[in-house]
């Protein structure tokens, strides 16, 4: 986005209420139990900035993930953004963006009878193979069978 569009000066915004609150309010970090799936994808963030990133991913999560860019966009440095992003999501903003695109690989892999490569495109992954390893990393099974097992299961 240009320095004139709307949604730039928004974030810019944001990421000066960011520093505000970080000057303002000490930094605690509480312990936090690993977020379950549906926690992963309705994340309460404190703060909108946080909030407006995890729109950003969840809305497109095909979309490459460019986190130095989304860090820029929010005023932040990438380190500090990937440290409250993970403080706040339980993950990582990768690792986020890895979480939602499994699930929605679940999702077609049950409703659909899409080949795996199509979902593979469709979620972000241009490899197919890089997909079935990531998806079987997550998981514990290949894209194949966890279709087979849900078909079972219904």
């Amino acid at each position: 986005p240009s320095p004139a569009d709307p949604r730039t000066v928004s974030l810019n915004s944001m990421g000066l209420f960011m520093q505000l609150l970080a000057a303002i309010v000490p930094h605690t970090k509480p312990a936090q139990p690993k977020p379950t799936p549906e926690k992963i994808i309705k994340c309460e963030c404190t703060t909108k900035a946080l909030a407006y990133a995890v729109h950003l991913i969840q809305d497109d999560i095909a979309a490459p993930l460019d986190v130095e860019e989304l860090a820029r966009s929010l005023q932040m440095s990438t380190s500090h953004f990937i440290l409250t992003f993970k403080t706040q999501v339980g993950y990582s903003p990768l690792a986020y963006q890895t979480r939602l695109r499994i699930e929605r690989a679940k999702d077609l892999l049950q409703a659909t009878d899409l080949r795996v490569s199509e979902i593979a495109q469709r979620i972000g992954y241009q490899n197919p193979m890089y997909f079935s390893s990531t998806f079987k990393k997550h998981t514990g099974m290949t894209p194949l069978e966890y279709r087979e097992k849900s078909s079972l299961a219904s």
